[in-house]
């Protein structure tokens, strides 16, 4: 039997680094450390914030053009489009609707354009 994770072993290696972990609770720094890590999970929040914005921006811009071009998708995008939007399924999400919806809209004339704003 693997004696890995005995009690044994976790008072082995409680005593070897005690003075690590005491130096940890009152916030003192060790040598080859750097503080006391709050750079690097302030990084870790910062990114996590900015991917989190970033994904939640795309999943808006899907849900808004799904809804914008419902009327003149085909039923097969309609129903592609809300099946990514649902947060159970792990791969797609918002951008497969977003190719969905951009793919299977009808395409406006290039005269369409030319008296848009007159």
């Amino acid at each position: 039997m693997d004696s890995k994770y005995s009690l044994l072993n976790l008072s082995k290696n409680f005593k070897e680094n005690k003075h690590l972990i005491e130096a940890y609770f009152k916030g003192q720094s060790v040598e080859g450390l750097n503080g006391d890590g709050t750079t690097i999970m302030g990084l870790g929040v910062v990114a996590f914030l900015v991917l989190f914005v970033i994904g939640l921006s795309i999943w808006i811009w899907a849900i808004v053009s799904l809804v914008k071009y419902w009327k003149v998708l085909p039923d097969w995008a309609k129903i592609i489009g809300l099946l990514a939007l649902l947060p159970v399924l792990p791969i797609g999400g918002p951008i497969v609707t977003l190719i969905v919806v951009y793919v299977a809209k009808p395409k406006e004339s290039a005269n369409a354009y030319k008296f848009r704003f007159y």
